[in-house]
């Protein structure tokens, strides 16, 4: 199921990520941390995946910049 799950949405994923990263190399964290986190706190109710993944790789990426702030 997360396989399937990063073929439909991997690429929509990896563009959200880019979008508020700027980095190609921390979008590709991002994406594969947001998949992580769905293997580990799979959805329960959720009709629409695409907007609950965009919301979930924006949580990543919020999270990925605050280490960043907090690291420097």
């Amino acid at each position: 199921a997360l396989g399937q799950l990063y073929e439909r949405y991997g690429a929509l994923v990896f563009r959200r990520c880019r979008a508020l990263l700027s980095s190609e190399a921390d979008a590709n964290d991002a994406l594969q941390e947001t998949f992580m986190r769905v293997q580990r706190y799979p959805p329960s109710g959720v009709e629409v995946m695409g907007p609950w993944l965009s919301s979930v790789a924006t949580r990543v990426c919020f999270d990925l910049l605050g280490q960043r702030r907090r690291s420097v």
